[in-house]
């Protein structure tokens, strides 16, 4: 399989001579240069000229620049000085003749003149041309100084031993050194993936200072779209405002009719959510040809395009979408959509036979088309967890089928991966399989990885996102012992051990027991693979026990005792001090749950909080509704209204009816006061529903709760997951009414800044279709007595 190996950068072409060597005022070939001695500098450091903003040291503005030459040179400064005390002047774009050693960072006038072969598009040199002067560069991406940044990181992992293991000043490592010598060895390297990105490191971190984790990221080796733009844009290039009234046969026809999206449809990027394009219609590869070439015509620094689908479309259901599709499921438009990338990229490359065209093989577009080879400067992003890697027999299956069948429809491919560390309670590391399936992947083809992390404020699984980093610019690092020099340099010697221990607990739960649970299941086993786990329900910890908390507790509370210095007893609680918030207030109230759900104990009630019959109003905001909401997307014309004339036990009910509408979840809310619930106490949230037809899954009750300071219980910023309590039974049989219902016990202590209980009575995508009703009555809240 041809893989693709470059982008196409437009440089000079420059050549590579190794056989500069550096010599001594006698005449010998040195060995090593002495950098630093008694805490002086024998060196100054020249950063190459950047358009727009001059270098600043490290803490001269509030925010100053946080990637390329500006970061690499203030880290050159600031880990010389806190390694050996010694602090290196920066001149931009010049040298002096006063004997100092100069390291030039960037291309420099001195190395534009120097014939060296720089990595393309991405990598970097250490060249040592003479014995004054040493160069640490890479070409510039769009104006993207990661390469040069690279090297940087580079020279102070390899020489002066620094490490940045967690975000922050809690993660930084720095050998204190007297001395600083470099050894005279020119350095070649390039990168195994040229697309490492990730999401969420933009948000809160417990550790550090809001852009510590960002620049965390960038030391890691973090490149974003100047790899490959491949992000939902179809919305932007076909845009209905533009098109709407002068081609409305380019969008969807749904239901019998064209659809031409409106406002309610725009979104803060624009059109790019909710519906797609007629890929068949006459003159729309044309006309989305034509958009693409004059944006490189404005661009000329481009070179890569995104033809990424819209995000959670409904497809175009029209006599000719269909027929393209008849191979594919209803809900797939894969062979209609990449023969129209075909043709768009074919009549760009006429122009711009050098770019290249990053896109989605996600959701309604996942399986590769049939018959049809993409072209090769088209490159498809599986959106599939490597997770589903980790079941031995079906996940497996289906992932290394997948992987197959999209290697012989382009000659190589990107992967969208859903980690969403921050959305779990419990550590989602699963490293060593991590390692096994990025190598798998890259010796298939991959080059491309994105990563949707979030690690959000506690960042609980850093190794593993650590190896992460470092395995996308060299895949073939010795896993293991990345893993076990991160343990000990994190905690120390004698903690190490209990921390990998610690760390082990969750690999092994990730791998074998995950797999087992109905959470997995039912996102795997289908017909339909769904590209990522569900984060959003607490049900990934189902097989987990409390045995296996109270000893992952353990065994942070002695890697606490052992740790040796005092940042490394800081890293050590930083992991613990987590974890045992976390046991109380989140994950043992959950397997509390999760036990009475599966017993589904008759209790006696002791004392009832809430009950709403819907027969009759009452007095307050929506009187019909008895202080219920609803909600549904801004498109839905589905209606929500009270049945006077259907109920479970009286005559009155909520009800939602999609008479002729897209599908789209549908909920009726409402917010309780937490203040009548006791810790200690154990509850039962119920409700009834019905519907006019079979459901097969996703008609819910769950609950959640509310803080006082906003945001709900469990939830970190910018991540998915909450601590969200549902009934497990989804299915809805027709005209039948049949009960939903939530035990749970407060937690004596941990719950203080709850103050509301968010009850949602909630129809899913597939539960909500054209002609569905359906109705929920009798909502109760009551407080149990259970036998001890």
């Amino acid at each position: 399989m041809r893989i693709l190996s470059a982008l196409p950068i437009v440089l000079a072409a420059l050549t590579w001579n190794p056989a500069h060597a550096v010599e001594n005022e006698d005449g010998h070939v040195a060995q090593s240069v002495l950098l630093v001695k008694n805490r002086k500098a024998l060196f100054r450091i020249v950063v190459a000229e950047t358009p727009g903003t001059p270098y600043q040291p490290e803490g001269k503005r509030a925010r100053y620049p946080i990637d390329g030459l500006h970061l690499a040179a203030a880290d050159l400064v600031s880990y010389t000085r806190k390694s050996t005390g010694a602090e290196p002047e920066v001149l931009t774009n010049q040298t002096r003749d006063d004997g100092l050693i100069h390291i030039h960072v960037g291309m420099t006038d001195y190395v534009k003149k120097l014939d060296l072969d720089l990595p393309r598009p991405q990598g970097f040199v250490i060249a040592f041309p003479d014995k004054r002067n040493i160069v640490i560069a890479g070409i510039p991406l769009e104006s993207y100084e990661a390469n040069t940044r690279d090297g940087v990181v580079y020279f102070l992992r390899t020489h002066l031993g620094i490490r940045w293991l967690l975000p922050g000043e809690l993660g930084e490592h720095v050998p204190k050194l007297d001395t600083l010598t470099v050894p005279v060895r020119n350095v070649r390297k390039e990168p195994s993936f040229l697309l490492r990105q990730a999401s969420g490191y933009g948000k809160v971190f417990a550790g550090g200072e809001r852009w510590a984790p960002v620049r965390w990221s960038r030391r890691m080796g973090y490149l974003s779209g100047a790899g490959l733009r491949f992000n939902h844009n179809v919305g932007n290039i076909i845009d209905p405002e533009k098109y709407g009234k002068t081609h409305p046969h380019f969008f969807p026809f749904i239901n019998g009719k064209r659809v031409v999206p409106d406002a309610s449809m725009k979104r803060r990027k624009g059109y790019i959510h909710g519906w797609e394009p007629c890929y068949t219609a006459e003159g729309i590869a044309d006309q989305a040809a034509r958009n693409i070439i004059e944006h490189f015509d404005k661009n000329p620094g481009a070179y890569s395009y995104s033809l990424g689908i819209n995000d959670g479309a409904h497809i175009c259901e029209c006599a000719p979408c269909r027929e393209r599709n008849k191979d594919f499921p209803e809900w797939c438009q894969s062979q209609s959509y990449y023969e129209w990338a075909n043709a768009v990229v074919k009549k760009v490359r006429q122009k711009y036979p050098d770019r290249y065209f990053g896109l989605l093989a996600y959701s309604r577009v996942s399986p590769p088309p049939r018959g049809i080879v993409l072209d090769d400067h088209i490159v498809p992003v599986l959106a599939w967890e490597t997770r589903y890697f980790a079941d031995p027999t079906v996940g497996r299956r289906k992932s290394e089928q997948h992987v197959d069948a999209w290697s012989k429809a382009a000659p190589t491919f990107g992967w969208w991966d859903y980690t969403f560390e921050g959305s779990y309670f419990i550590p989602a590391f699963y490293a060593r399989h991590m390692t096994k399936t990025l190598k798998y992947l890259h010796r298939n083809g991959l080059r491309f990885y994105q990563d949707e992390i979030h690690p959000g404020k506690y960042f609980k699984n850093a190794p593993q996102e650590y190896l992460r980093w470092r395995l996308q610019w060299d895949i073939d690092l010795d896993a293991d012992g990345i893993l076990d020099e991160w343990y000990e340099l994190t905690v120390g010697k004698k903690a190490a051990p209990y921390m990998a221990k610690y760390f082990a607990i969750w690999e092994e739960y990730w791998t074998r027991r995950v797999i087992q649970t109905d959470w997995y299941r039912q996102r795997i086993d289908g017909e339909f693979v769904a590209p990522f786990l569900q984060r959003r329900e607490c049900g990934y910890m189902d097989a987990l026990t409390r045995e296996d908390v109270l000893e992952a507790e353990r065994l942070l509370a002695k890697t606490v005792e052992l740790a040796g210095t005092e940042r490394q007893k800081q890293r050590a609680r930083f992991f613990h001090d987590y974890f045992a918030m976390a046991k109380s207030r989140l994950i043992l109230p959950y397997l509390a749950h999760a036990e009475m759900s599966r017993k589904r104990p008759e209790a006696k009630a002791a004392r009832s909080l809430f009950h709403d019959d819907f027969d009759k109003p009452r007095p307050g905001e929506n009187p019909r509704f008895q202080g219920w909401g609803s909600w549904k997307r801004e498109y839905s014309k589905a209606e929500c209204f009270h049945d006077e004339n259907e109920g479970h036990l009286g005559k009155g009910s909520l009800c939602f009816h999609n008479e002729d509408s897209l599908p789209s979840p549908l909920a009726f809310t409402n917010n309780l006061p937490f203040d009548g619930f006791v810790g200690g106490r154990t509850y039962r949230i119920a409700a009834w529903c019905k519907t006019n037809e079979d459901i097969a899954g996703r008609v819910r009750l769950y609950v959640e709760f509310l803080k006082a300071g906003g945001g709900s219980l469990g939830m970190v910023r910018g991540s998915k997951g909450k601590f969200e309590l549902d009934d497990r039974n989804y299915d809805c049989t027709k005209e039948q009414w049949e009960e939903r219902c939530i035990y749970f016990t407060v937690p004596e202590t941990g719950w203080e800044d709850v103050e509301t209980i968010r009850c949602v009575l909630v129809l899913q995508n597939e539960a909500s279709q054209v002609g569905r009703k359906t109705w929920f009555d009798d909502f109760s809240i009551a407080e149990l007595e259970v036998a001890e």
